[in-house]
Formats: C-alpha cells, structure tokens, sequence
C-alpha cells in the first residue's frame, strides 16, 4: 500500500469533476469538439446523446487511428495552435484532458477554441500546473530521459509520453489567457504523489509538501487545474 492510497484526496474520483461538467453540457444533436483525445476519446460514443456529432482534433493521426472504432464523426490531424476556420461558431463543447501543457504558445490555442464555440458554448479542459513538483522535474531534464524515467519507474509506455513546455499553466497566468471569456472558473487540484509511487518514502514528504500547500491555498502550486470557460 503507498503513503498516497490512504489519502483522502486519493481516494476521491479524480475524473468525476470533469466528467460532470461535460455531462451537464451534452444536448441531443450537440456538436463537440476533443483537443488532443487522440486514442482517449474525452467523450465515448456511448454517452453522447442521439444526433450527436464529435470532432476529435490531434496532431498524431495515429493517435486518432489508435480510438476505438467509432470515437470520432471526424477526425481532423492538426496543431491545436493551427486555426480551422470551418470550425468557426460550429461547437457547443470543447472538451480537452491532459493536453494543453503540451502546447505552446497556449494563448493562440485558446483563442482558437474560443472562436470555435457558439455563443454560450463551454470549454472544459483540465492541465497539469506549471509550478508542480513533477512539471519542474520534467523541464529540467532531456525528453528522451524523461520518458526512459517514466517507463522504468513508473511503467508508462513511452507512446504516451510527450514533450510539455507549460506555457502558462499556472492560477496567475491562466485567469488573464481567459479574460474574454464571458464566465471563468479556474479550479486547482492537487493530486500528484503518483509520480512518486516508486519510492514511499519519498512520496509521503511529497504528500506532506503538498498538503502544505493545499492548506496554504498556494494555487499557482497546484499539480492540475480544471478549467471551465464560457464564451
């Protein structure tokens, strides 16, 4: 058992608060949009509602290939920085997970989801925070090291792993990126002793520091945000 598993903040669904928020959104004959699903669709096919068109933009098309059968109506192999003016006005949701510390500079590929949406429309994303523990790990070394690191100490296929420059991804710099949004909530969470699961001693200083934090309300440390913006 690590020092994480008895947690109560570990033994939370971590992914309840941004299903929920998908869910409250879905319409029949919505049309969504998923930055960066690739092979994790943030949706599937069977919890959208009938008429439903979802649209999975990512620059790997073997990721896109690598969704189950059906994920995507359409499927479009492109930087989320790249603007596709077919898409103008055209969504209802734009959902992204885990994505958009890849992405740099992340002000355009906000400006492009914006513009994607209709008046109304919601953009429910959630990134790993800039400042966290293991965001300054991984910038500090080479990707190619990065990657041996996370398949040999914490069996990640190394597919899965990609290079992250943060941009942006902290409280104080994501609120003014989202501005122009009608309506912002920018959530911390805190949530990152699983990088450290390889050694429980040294993953249980880690939840000491970030229970620290979390108590300190230090939000620019935080290990993740949910973001939910509405045009």
């Amino acid at each position: 058992m690590t020092a994480a598993a008895g947690h109560p903040r570990y033994r939370e669904d971590w992914i309840a608060p941004f299903r929920t928020a998908i869910q409250s959104e879905l319409r029949p004959r919505s049309v969504v949009i998923d930055v960066g699903g690739g092979r994790n669709p943030a949706v599937s096919r069977a919890d959208l509602p009938p008429g439903a068109v979802y649209i999975g933009i990512d620059l790997s098309e073997r990721e896109l290939l690598s969704a189950p059968p059906g994920s995507y109506d359409r499927s479009i192999v492109a930087d989320v920085k790249d603007h596709q003016p077919e898409l103008e006005g055209c969504a209802d949701l734009v959902v992204s997970w885990a994505v958009l510390e890849h992405v740099a500079p992340l002000e355009v590929a906000i400006s492009n989801i914006h513009s994607y949406l209709r008046p109304g429309g919601l953009f429910v994303a959630q990134l790993s925070g800039g400042r966290s523990a293991f965001a300054m790990i991984n910038r500090a070394i080479p990707h190619w090291l990065a990657k041996t690191m996370m398949k040999r100490l914490l069996q990640r296929d190394p597919a899965t792993v990609f290079p992250a420059p943060y941009d942006r991804c902290t409280y104080s710099a994501l609120v003014p990126t989202l501005a122009n949004w009608s309506a912002v909530r920018v959530i911390p969470r805190y949530r990152g002793a699983g990088y450290f699961r390889f050694l429980s001693p040294l993953q249980a200083v880690y939840l000491h520091y970030e229970d620290m934090i979390v108590r300190g309300q230090h939000h620019d440390l935080a290990t993740h945000y949910l973001v939910l913006a509405r045009k």
